[in-house]
């Protein structure tokens, strides 16, 4: 036990002996870091809340997310030139050792950990995909893979495809599989990038799938506007408005959960 656990107790998570990987992808236009600095919130927030797992952050930056090397924390930096960052979340798979992990998660990098999240990968063996719920599975982001006869049979909630899980055995095939529909001709036109096709793949699949622990994922910027409901929440999801406010919504949550304690020091530091 290290010298800050021990002076922190209470703030040790429930350990588990799962092997989570969780990945992030971040790639900016020229001149721009807006994601690089959400990457670099969402791996502090993963870190400072106790993950128990691995981390690797995808990104197009000319230097590392951090300067000082993080246990468990790899980057992936790739070359300059046009990427599509959205097919990138199931072609990642040609860097990641699936086999070696129970689970494999990717999350959006407009995101932040309010609390340690290893609970989530723990809904028992019964399980093989974890999603996560957002908008109505009639409109448009979700269903553009689905014909009209099959719409009375779709389920009430659409699946955001920025957060998910899928277990370590099965996401070969389950992002191969979703590469391949989004690379087909849509049944109605496309408002959403990867979105409809993970949905087509959740739908499709014979694995059995769940949604994340209720209320554990919100989306305060899109429809969870109660903050005394989100605050509570383990992870954070600023989808929805602009880069520009996303960055400060994530980095106000960021300073306020992490730095923001006593907050009478935070404020002597900013304004003596």
């Amino acid at each position: 036990m290290t010298k800050s656990e021990i002076r922190n107790p209470k703030r040790l998570p429930a350990m588990h002996n799962l092997r989570v990987l969780i990945y992030t992808i971040a790639l900016d236009r020229p001149e721009q870091e807006f994601y690089r600095h959400m990457a670099k919130i969402l791996v502090s927030s993963l870190l400072r809340t106790y993950f128990t797992g691995d981390i690797l952050a995808i990104h197009n930056g000319a230097a590392p997310l951090f300067l000082v090397e993080r246990k468990g924390v790899q980057e992936l930096m790739l070359p300059g030139g046009e990427v599509d960052g959205y097919k990138l979340k199931y072609q990642a798979r040609r860097w990641i050792e699936a086999g070696r992990y129970d689970w494999v998660c990717f999350l959006d990098c407009d995101m932040i950990t309010l609390r340690n999240i290893d609970h989530l990968f723990d809904p028992g063996s019964e399980c093989d995909i974890l999603w996560q719920p957002e908008g109505r599975m009639r409109q448009a982001p979700y269903n553009a893979y689905f014909h009209p006869e099959e719409h009375p049979r779709l389920w009430r909630n659409g699946a955001n495809s920025g957060t998910w899980a899928v277990r370590g055995a099965a996401y070969q095939s389950m992002m191969a599989e979703w590469e391949r529909i989004d690379g087909s001709e849509p049944v109605a036109a496309k408002h959403s990038h990867d979105q409809p096709a993970w949905n087509r793949v959740l739908f499709d699949t014979r694995l059995r799938a769940r949604r994340f622990e209720k209320e554990e994922i919100r989306f305060p910027l899109l429809c969870d506007h109660d903050y005394m409901q989100w605050r509570q929440a383990a992870l954070l999801h600023a989808n929805g408005p602009p880069n520009e406010a996303k960055l400060e919504f994530l980095m106000a949550q960021y300073l306020g959960r992490f730095a923001g304690q006593p907050a009478g020091l935070m404020l002597t530091l900013l304004d003596p």
